[in-house]
């Protein structure tokens, strides 16, 4: 059984500067058509695009998507520097998950874990 975890629309990095004002510093909308060619993640305000391999894509509840097949679909990042503080905010599909799955991780600095009952780790 092919399992699947599909982000469904955004995934955008939040950091707040010491005047306590907060500032998107990244955006990847991951609704790119992989199914016309499309093989690049943008990142609409940062400027670092991630690279797609193998999701493929859906539509989603706003537009399209991409749907990650959970053994070796992935969008890397290269350059991307975890902050030190700040938001990630994600959409999931979280009842598609087996008992483990690994969403999002920057090196061994911070991950986000989704396991089978909806929580998120």
């Amino acid at each position: 059984m092919v399992r699947q975890v599909m982000y469904l629309s955004i995934i955008a990095l939040v950091l707040g500067a010491a005047s306590s004002q907060a500032a998107l510093v990244h955006h990847w909308k991951l609704d790119e058509n992989t199914a016309a060619g499309a093989a690049a993640a943008a990142d609409s305000v940062g400027g670092l695009s991630g690279t797609i391999q193998g999701a493929q894509s859906v539509a989603g509840k706003s537009g399209n998507a991409l749907s990650f097949d959970g053994a070796d679909d992935v969008m890397t990042i290269l350059n991307f520097v975890p902050p030190q503080q700040g938001t990630i905010v994600f959409w999931i599909n979280p009842a598609l998950a087996r008992s483990k799955e690994r969403i999002l991780g920057a090196g061994g600095d911070y991950e986000v874990w989704l396991r089978n009952n909806g929580e998120l780790k």
